[in-house]
């Protein structure tokens, strides 16, 4: 999941720099609200994460990477219910949340791009401690 992730994500995050208009704009505002409202009720963040994920995908204007990114949705939500449990997890991933939102208001694909590519990064960290952490239960 974390690679599909890493090829798709920071791209959508470039177009919707470019392409987003104000109510998409709006869209991930509140979404980003939420989260940080919730970073410790994992049910509303998560949702809130997914939210925020969905309307960068919205914003990028094309319906193909909508409906796929709409379609993994249960596998996003699955990935997050582990991954809010790592230490300062939503705290880290609230950081590169507001960097992607900050870069798409400015309409810097390149900016938007790079933040998302360190939100993965994030991602990748938390998934590898989270196997660490499994194994070492075992």
């Amino acid at each position: 999941m974390v690679e599909f992730r890493e090829i798709v994500e920071p791209e959508i995050a470039a177009l919707a720099a470019v392409r987003a208009d104000k109510e998409a704009i709006a869209a991930l505002r509140e979404t980003f609200q939420t989260m940080k409202g919730a970073m410790q009720d994992a049910d509303t963040y998560i949702e809130a994460d997914l939210d925020f994920h969905l309307a960068l995908a919205e914003a990028a204007g094309n319906l193909l990477i909508l409906s796929l990114i709409d379609s993994i949705v249960g596998l996003l939500r699955d990935e997050r219910k582990h991954t809010f449990f790592t230490k300062d997890g939503p705290t880290r991933g609230q950081f590169h949340h507001e960097r992607i939102l900050d870069a798409v208001q400015r309409r810097n694909p390149n900016a938007a791009r790079e933040a998302m590519h360190a939100h993965m990064r994030q991602v990748r960290e938390d998934s590898g401690k989270l196997a660490i952490n499994q194994t070492q239960k075992s």
